[in-house]
């Protein structure tokens, strides 16, 4: 599309093909046209800020087409010369016939002529890449090239391998064998000279035209595109069903093994612990085996029971209770007995532990709650 013209109601065939038509008018008129942000089925274009020039195009499914549905036609900015879309791809569609006419057209005189044609600055390395895949489409790859010279090689080596070896017998002409029995010699100058040998049959095989060959021999031919295939009578193929996972998805980045998810604090993982209780490393306190054995051993006795976790002072109003301690009733006798002398007690529920006078100390366990007390007896409830 040379130079577009615009107008409500146009259409299009393809998204790319509206969107090189945009660009072309970008290049022809100077103007710094951008895409906003578009999708498939629509596309929007605007000029640089300021300027009320926009386009805007979608897919109409009735007619298979893009049609332009707004179109603001009139610029309030200047001609730039520094236009975006001026790219490799745009040089090699322009100026591809021009290069197979002219293929020792100098990149720099190439350059001069997208400037002077189009009033617009061109890189001069997208000038440079546009020529080279130009001359490789009407000439073949670079490898058919070398594939091709290297076959009319008349040496056994690569021609640089022949050279740079050429170059290093020039600079051994003035050696001296020394011969020391046999096929040895003590080398003071070049050995294959005295045995009249050639230097290039010393040269290893990956240099030698014969494996260049072999080497690029097979080469890839292209294929027809999708259009050219052949019809397929078979049922086209499905991508699988999908199944809904239970549960929200994971978004977050699966971490490396040995990637921390704080980089600021140290993960436990892979360091070994050390038990406090019996100083042994592999556990800790609430695995330990030792403290479950231990607390086994002593489950027998009613005197074993005792949970030294609290402790009570003396009492200056009663000194008979001034110092108890709490014993865990072990039989049923002894909880039935204690439940009845309480049986008037506010919140009465099964007793635990009863308490008794004694010059000792008043402990009592974690997981009671309530304790009474009565002149000749307490009793502790739960």
């Amino acid at each position: 599309m040379g130079n577009p013209v615009f107008e409500v109601g146009m259409e299009f065939k393809t998204h790319a093909q509206f969107r090189d038509a945009v660009k072309e008018h970008s290049i022809k008129g100077g103007k710094e046209i951008t895409f906003l942000k578009s999708y498939r089925d629509k596309v929007r274009a605007k000029c640089r800020v300021g300027c009320p020039w926009l386009i805007y195009a979608s897919y109409v499914p009735s007619d298979a087409v893009y049609r332009i549905k707004r179109y603001d036609i009139e610029h309030s900015c200047n001609r730039s010369f520094h236009v975006p879309w001026v790219s490799t791809k745009w040089i090699l569609n322009k100026y591809k016939e021009r290069i197979r006419r002219n293929p020792t057209w100098p990149v720099k005189s190439l350059a001069d002529t997208i400037m002077g044609e189009h009033t617009v600055n061109v890189d001069i390395q997208k000038v440079y890449r546009a020529r080279k895949m130009a001359l490789e489409m009407i000439q073949g790859s670079a490898v058919v090239k070398k594939r091709d010279a290297m076959k009319r090689c008349k040496w056994t080596v690569c021609p640089k391998v022949y050279k740079r070896v050429g170059k290093l017998k020039e600079s051994l002409d003035g050696w001296i064998p020394r011969w020391q029995g046999s096929d040895r010699f003590e080398v003071e100058g070049p050995a294959l000279n005295f045995l009249n040998k050639d230097i290039y049959d010393y040269v290893h095989e990956c240099y030698k035209v014969n494996t260049y060959l072999q080497t690029y021999n097979n080469l890839m031919n292209p294929i027809n595109g999708r259009e050219l295939r052949p019809e397929n009578e078979n049922p086209t193929l499905l991508p699988p069903d999908v199944e809904k996972r239970v549960g929200r998805p994971k978004k977050a980045r699966r971490r490396e093994p040995e990637e921390l998810a704080d980089p600021k604090k140290l993960r436990r993982k892979g360091i070994e612990m050390t038990c406090k209780e019996c100083g042994i490393a592999g556990h800790n306190k609430r695995t330990c085996k030792k403290q479950k054995t231990t607390t086994t051993a002593s489950g027998g006795g009613e005197s074993s029971r005792v949970g030294a976790t609290a402790a009570v002072g003396p009492n200056e109003a009663n000194p008979a209770h001034s110092i108890v301690s709490a014993i865990v009733c072990g039989s049923s006798a002894n909880r039935n007995a204690t439940h009845g002398s309480n049986a008037n007690s506010n919140a009465v529920k099964r007793p635990k532990v009863t308490i008794s006078t004694n010059k000792d100390m008043f402990f009592c366990s974690k997981s009671l709650t309530y304790v009474f007390f009565s002149p000749t007896s307490a009793s502790l409830w739960e």
